[in-house]
């Protein structure tokens, strides 16, 4: 019964995950040639600002207080609790971050246009509070925050149609793409009420439960912002090294490969209550099936998916984005696609390590460490790759990287959970 209902959920998922992915094939197209490869690179890096807000207003709860919330399905009141000291964490974490960004902002120099986009893409993080994805995923629902999530998305579509016709509309643009989460997550607030799926009381705000819940969410957060240097912060390193068309050129290969990783996530949210479950029963073989089958789906999906570039990969950048980039940035665009795709098949691996894994075993502290080197070997190959391989130096240290991370995870989890490699 059980494993009909996560089936189920992770198809209809995957039917929302579709349409969601159809959206940018409709809007990528459209901005790159109304923008250029210049203001797009601009448009991307709000896009970046607003990514690296979110995971620090996140701090990890994304994992813990999802765990905590999916392992005890069965106390409304504790997850009550979870609910309402959680939000205030974020809150607290939000209004510091917001008033860092406007010291930021009166403060700095520059482009003006840069600023803006800077702006738009802070405030935007307040939505991550409001959607608390954390509490669908602790109770495997994924995908009704995924229906909410499509309804917006299709409005700022048709808004973005309507109102960007310039280059100068990418504040505009970035308005528009960004602040739909707020609208999301305040959609969500209502839900619950309605629904009394979770409720936020004064009362239960305890500060020995805030502290508590700050310590265990630290773990996935500390170690997660190790990766930072290696994941949201590279377009900022591209935007500065070489230049806004660059980052436009790099941003549109990114978008496209990250594809790959919206066909992982529902498989992923849709196992990640019940592997909590499992492994908290001991369950061990219903885990280990679990995982063989993700893992072979991820590789098949990412094999197909690179055969796909190098059989057709160039004649659809020139058809999609040939109005909007030079036959020399398309083919940049093309070989950070090749380079792109396998960096993808690694990231799935430690995505089935780190979330279906080591997280809901309860390991968390672990990922500092590998994290850590990660980033000490990102630091310390990245000059010299890329000045040996120019922009392309920037996912192929991406791609070592993450390959050690991922040969760090395995061994851990060879040494703590051995029974995963026994038949």
């Amino acid at each position: 019964m059980k494993q009909n209902k996560t089936r189920k959920e992770i198809i209809y998922l995957y039917v929302i995950q579709i349409t969601n992915m159809a959206i940018p094939f409709v809007t990528l197209p459209f901005l790159t040639h109304t923008l250029g490869a210049e203001y797009y690179g601009k448009l991307s890096y709000a896009q970046a600002v607003s990514m690296i807000y979110v995971f620090l207003v996140d701090f990890g709860f994304n994992f813990s207080a999802a765990r905590a919330i999916g392992v005890n399905k069965d106390k409304p009141e504790f997850i009550n609790a979870v609910y309402t000291n959680v939000q205030v964490i974020k809150l607290f974490l939000f209004l510091l971050l917001l008033f860092l960004s406007m010291l930021f902002y009166y403060i700095h120099g520059g482009d003006t246009v840069d600023n803006n986009l800077f702006m738009v893409g802070s405030i935007s993080s307040l939505g991550s509070i409001f959607v608390s994805s954390w509490v669908f995923q602790g109770l495997g629902i994924n995908s009704i925050l995924a229906i909410i999530n499509l309804f917006f998305r299709l409005i700022s579509l048709c808004l973005i149609f309507i109102y960007i016709k310039v280059r100068d509309d990418v504040v505009l643009a970035a308005f528009l793409m960004l602040m739909p989460l707020i609208v999301v997550g305040i959609t969500v607030q209502l839900f619950f009420l309605k629904r009394g799926v979770v409720f936020f009381s004064i009362k239960l705000i305890n500060f020995n439960f805030i502290k508590k819940l700050f310590l265990e969410s630290y773990h996935n957060f500390s170690a997660s912002l190790l990766t930072l240097g290696f994941t949201y912060f590279n377009p900022l390193l591209i935007k500065y090294l070489f230049g806004d068309a660059a980052l436009g050129v790099y941003s549109v290969a990114d978008k496209l490969v990250n594809i790959m990783r919206q066909l992982y996530m529902p498989v992923v949210q849709g196992n990640f209550s019940n592997i909590c479950c499992s492994i908290s029963k001991g369950n061990t073989s219903d885990v280990r099936n679990i995982i063989i089958r993700v893992f072979s789906y991820f590789t098949a999906i990412t094999l197909f998916s690179y055969m796909v570039n190098i059989l057709i990969g160039s004649w659809i950048l020139d058809f999609i984005f040939g109005r909007g980039y030079s036959l020399s940035e398309l083919n940049v665009m093309f070989n950070l696609i090749c380079i792109m795709l396998v960096i993808q098949l690694v990231i799935s691996y430690s995505i089935i390590l780190v979330n279906l894994i080591i997280i809901p075993a309860g390991y968390s502290y672990y990922l500092k460490r590998a994290y850590f080197w990660g980033l000490f070997l990102y630091v310390v190959s990245f000059y010299p790759v890329v000045n040996i391989f120019d922009i392309y130096g920037v996912p192929i240290a991406i791609l070592l990287v993450e390959a050690s991370i991922v040969i760090h995870f395995v061994i851990f989890v060879r040494n703590k959970m051995d029974w995963l490699f026994q038949k």
